[in-house]
């Protein structure tokens, strides 16, 4: 009988001992954070490391051109068009033109006009400033928390409505504006230190995503999308 009883016993610890194992390899799974691959983003002093995404549904953009028509309208059109092929080719997501000028019907609306035509439209930039997208509140809380290369803690949203985009018309550096709002527009919160980069923080020659540009929103749209 004595035997038997402690053969049960070993049984019972054993089987306990399995459960414990269990248990921790599910807590760890429940608890673990993915690592991104690439983080090219400075950190908002308010609300952290941020990038955002649209969802399926969010697949097309529209235009408002308030400088008249003629050889500007013209540029300005295929600025916008050519910027918004370039993110969604390197996205690999579906983006077209749309002629409906609401944000619910789109990820985004660019609107481009002179400097006074922006301060009318109740959109103040200051001198270092020749475009803005204004996201605030038009994205969830975050649907997941990842981390950066270094360690840094990153929330992951998404956009609940379109964006509106605003531009200033400076023929010496509009197309660079352009791509680099419809960057933020897209989801790339925050800008970069590096120079060649189309979201480097000021006005550049660059006027097409580069592939650091493109692998910082990518993942993101590849995993959550």
């Amino acid at each position: 009988m004595g035997a038997d009883l402690k053969t049960l016993m070993r049984k019972i610890s054993y089987f306990m001992s399995l459960c414990v194992f269990f248990l921790a390899c599910f807590s760890n799974y429940a608890y673990a954070t993915s690592t991104l691959s690439y983080w090219f983003a400075t950190k908002d002093m308010d609300l952290g490391n941020i990038v955002i995404y649209h969802p399926v549904s969010q697949n097309t953009y529209s235009y408002i051109n308030l400088l008249g028509y003629g050889s500007e309208n013209s540029a300005v059109i295929n600025y916008i068009a050519d910027a918004a092929s370039a993110w969604a080719d390197g996205l690999d997501i579906s983006l077209r033109a749309n002629t409906s000028n609401s944000y619910s019907d789109n990820a985004f609306v660019v609107t481009v006009a002179s400097a006074d035509g922006v301060n009318a439209l109740g959109i103040s930039l200051n001198d270092n400033q020749a475009g803005y997208t204004d996201i605030a509140g038009r994205y969830d809380s975050g649907i997941d928390t990842v981390l950066t290369p270094s360690g840094e803690s990153v929330n992951v949203c998404e956009f609940t409505t379109g964006i509106p985009v605003y531009v200033e018309y400076e023929e010496s550096q509009v197309e660079n504006t352009i791509a680099h709002e419809i960057g933020h527009a897209l989801g790339w919160y925050g800008h970069s230190n590096v120079r060649s980069m189309l979201m480097y923080r000021y006005s550049s020659s660059v006027t097409a995503p580069k592939s650091s540009d493109i692998n910082h929103l990518k993942q993101i749209y590849d995993e959550y999308r």
